[in-house]
């Protein structure tokens, strides 16, 4: 299972850096675009990240992009949270159908 990351950094002057980044169990990956598709680039621990492509640049040149910025970094869901909700809403409906057998049941019985 993996997991996805936006991860921003204050780049040089006034602009910002956006990552992205997929974890697998032990390895790291470095998300970047070419020519309009998503490749990945394995980072490894001791090596030097200065030669890794960034996902996005965003200058900051008198133009407001903290929303972009912010919905990049915080609003995407994590595979795990994804897994989480779909098993949450799984649950909910067998409740809901449970106490449909169940009422039901209790009905037909007290109009006998």
């Amino acid at each position: 299972m993996s997991e996805l990351k936006f991860e921003v950094q204050q780049g040089w002057e006034d602009f910002k850096i956006v990552w992205l980044m997929r974890y697998e169990r032990d390895k790291a990956f470095n998300g970047y675009m070419k020519k309009g598709n998503l490749l990945w680039q394995e980072v490894k621990e001791d090596s030097d990240t200065s030669n890794l492509i960034p996902f996005l640049k965003i200058p900051g040149y008198g133009i407001n992009l903290s929303g972009l910025v912010d919905a990049l970094s915080n609003k995407v869901p994590s595979t795990k949270e994804i897994e989480t909700q779909s098993e949450l809403k799984a649950t909910k409906y067998h409740l809901e159908d449970m106490r449909k057998l169940v009422f039901e049941t209790q009905e037909e019985k007290e109009k006998k």
